[in-house]
């Protein structure tokens, strides 16, 4: 039986596309099944060899195509699922034993393994598996993320058209968040189960600790749902507090970096480690792993429904995290999947009071997480995502 991996999003050395893709070709192979890879057309040659991975997709997860923002809805679901399709027709080495798993999917790449799908006889068609991170982006929630708004008519549209091409117990629909699973179960009409965040994780670096270089981290992408246009406010609360902290941070050009550096030329208390755009993975993580308190200031409406892959790193290595409330990372502190402290408001205030809380109380925070991280690398593991697709479909 052949595992076909799709991450049409994978197109270079870095971010959480690659670290799912090595999770899960190392978890087919060990459970014996043979793999096939698939990223995106603009892979490098040395990473496809490496992953074995065929570079065929001509688009990413979430791309916006249209540029007119009324009709872009319907006019990319078109176009996009019309792409997926045309890159997944050049497979000719799949058969109905098999079985494809999208990663990072949308009603886009539904729909798109649909119109696939109409054209292969129905006696070779494979099984089929697809992994939501990401809601909706016109998709809302109430205060208590209880009920959920916005156009649901292209997922509803997608599934069915999918379940003309492939019955139900040949289909899988996992997510990360378990209130998005809710959601889908309504809107797809078919069980949408909870599926594990794949954590990136070195163990090297969990048996033998880096020395903590760093009290606080900002990572990750430099974007304002990740609260980048209120990090220096943040960076000024905290040396305003006249500690002496010695803070990383990851922005995403030297010019940020220069604007940066220019707002806190006399940095008083407050020593600036700022890194420059994508950092190669282990690079990362040992930047991560030196630190004692991760900060994620993020728009708690935004991760909402979604997960974060820097959090699920956290809670794998036993870094305690700062993260709004009302979010799949409040979430996992509540259930006692990671460790940290909850910010209510999304301001620089609230943010700075909640991190000088934290640091203050690291100690315990430390130990909880310390004491968390075996169990949630247990269960957050392309292992255990693979098995939870075994035990749906049955192979």
């Amino acid at each position: 039986m052949k595992i076909f991996f799709v991450q049409h999003g994978l197109k270079n050395y870095g971010g959480h596309f690659l670290h799912h893709t090595r999770a899960w070709r190392n978890a087919v192979l060990a459970a014996g099944f043979e793999w096939r890879g698939l990223g995106n057309q603009s892979l490098p040659p040395s990473l496809a060899t490496a992953l074995s991975v065929v570079p065929l997709f001509p688009h990413v997860p979430h791309a916006e195509i249209d540029p007119d923002p009324l009709s872009r809805e319907i006019t990319d679901l078109l176009y996009l699922s019309e792409q997926f399709a045309s890159a997944l027709s050049l497979l000719t080495d799949i058969g109905a034993e098999d079985l494809v798993v999208v990663d990072f999917a949308s009603d886009r790449e539904m729909y798109g393994v649909a119109r696939w799908l109409r054209q292969m006889p129905s006696e070779r068609r494979p099984r089929v598996a697809f992994i939501v991170h990401i809601p909706d982006a016109n998709w809302t929630t109430d205060a208590d993320r209880r009920d959920l708004s916005g156009r649901i008519a292209h997922w509803r549209f997608a599934i069915n058209q999918l379940r003309a091409s492939v019955p139900t117990s040949r289909m899988f629909v996992g997510a990360i968040d378990s209130r998005l699973a809710g959601f889908l179960s309504t809107i797809l009409g078919i069980k949408a189960l909870v599926t594990p965040l794949i954590s990136m994780f070195e163990a090297d670096l969990a048996t033998a600790p880096l020395a903590p270089q760093h009290d606080l981290l900002l990572a990750g992408g430099w974007r304002s749902e990740k609260g980048a246009n209120i990090v220096s406010d943040i960076l000024m609360g905290l040396k305003r507090s006249g500690r002496t902290l010695n803070v990383a941070l990851q922005v995403d050009s030297d010019e940020t970096r220069q604007e940066v550096v220019g707002h806190f030329m006399d940095q008083g208390p407050l020593t600036l480690d700022i890194a420059v755009g994508t950092l190669p993975p282990t690079n990362y993580l040992r930047r991560l792993c030196s630190t004692r308190l991760i900060l994620l200031p993020y728009v708690a409406k935004m991760y909402a429904l979604r997960g974060s892959g820097i959090a699920a790193e956290a809670f794998s290595y036993g870094i305690p995290i700062v993260a709004p409330a009302k979010t799949w990372m409040s979430d996992r502190i509540e259930d006692h999947s990671g460790s940290g402290a909850l910010f209510y408001q999304w301001h620089p205030l609230s943010i700075v009071a909640t991190t000088l809380r934290a640091l203050d109380e690291i100690a315990r925070l430390s130990a909880e997480a310390q004491q968390r991280a075996p169990r949630w690398r247990e269960k957050n593991c392309a292992e255990a995502s693979l098995a939870g697709m075994r035990a749906v479909l049955e192979f």
